[in-house]
């Protein structure tokens, strides 16, 4: 008798379990110097913009005081927040009670909406920020270290 041969399955791989062409190619920010906003004044820090449309981030900031990188990623999400209510101008409505106004610390009327937000990351650890920067970004010769000591 002889052996059958096992017959051998053809797999096919769908669209949905393929990997995606739109992973972003690395590196694929670009450092530049900016100032940023304390109540002291305004104090050096960088911010890294995306090179293409595949860069995951719209934007990273740097805090040089607390010395945090903030990652502003593509991914949408939903979230409430209060809006200045507008008039028939499109002005904002100003609260007409004194009391009110005071005890909230507003002039406004405002009005909880629901609205797409970026997602945000923070990088606490110098490490983190250090291994992220060398990852993704261009090498241009700028000195982001010196905001990280």
């Amino acid at each position: 008798m002889s052996e059958k041969e096992p017959t051998k399955k053809r797999t096919t791989v769908s669209k949905a379990t393929e990997v995606p062409q739109c992973l972003p190619a690395i590196p694929s920010l670009l450092l530049v110097n900016s100032k940023f906003e304390t109540i002291g004044g305004h104090v050096d820090n960088f911010i890294g913009i995306p090179l293409n449309e595949n860069s995951p981030f719209v934007e990273v900031v740097f805090d040089p005081e607390k010395k945090i990188l903030g990652l502003i990623s593509k991914i949408r999400k939903p979230q409430y927040q209060f809006i200045a209510k507008l008039d028939g101008n499109g002005f904002p409505k100003p609260i007409n009670n004194p009391k009110l106004a005071e005890a909230t610390g507003r002039k406004f009327v405002q009005e909880r909406v629901l609205t797409e937000v970026y997602h945000e990351y923070y990088l606490i650890d110098k490490k983190d920020i250090e291994t992220f920067l060398k990852i993704h970004v261009v090498e241009t010769g700028f000195n982001w270290m010196k905001f990280l000591k």
